[in-house]
């Protein structure tokens, strides 16, 4: 699955951009700067298609939360985890009946 070009959230546009590495990061996401960033390779190893998505729908969730003055759960790893790991998941099984 294609990731998609942008995303509006609030009223903000979010560019993607897919960077073969990011620190160490699966992908990193920053409202104020307009972007969610994408690896394609972390510590060596590179990310599958089904991985970007999720790590896409995970920057998607800070995002939302951020924007939503929601700090302290987008700071809660566990939570923004699990919450996009669900969101994935029921994305995909919409998109598969298409």
């Amino acid at each position: 699955m294609e990731l998609p070009k942008e995303v509006q959230i609030g009223g903000q546009v979010l560019k993607t951009q897919i960077c073969e590495e990011l620190g160490g990061r699966l992908g990193k996401c920053c409202c104020y700067n307009g972007y969610i960033k994408i690896a394609t390779n972390v510590d060596g190893c590179v990310q599958t298609e089904s991985s970007m998505l999720n790590t896409y729908i995970h920057e998607f969730t800070h995002a939302i939360l951020d924007t939503m003055g929601r700090g302290d759960l987008s700071q809660d790893e566990a939570f923004v985890s699990t919450f996009a790991g669900f969101a994935t998941e029921g994305i995909v099984s919409i998109l598969k009946q298409k």
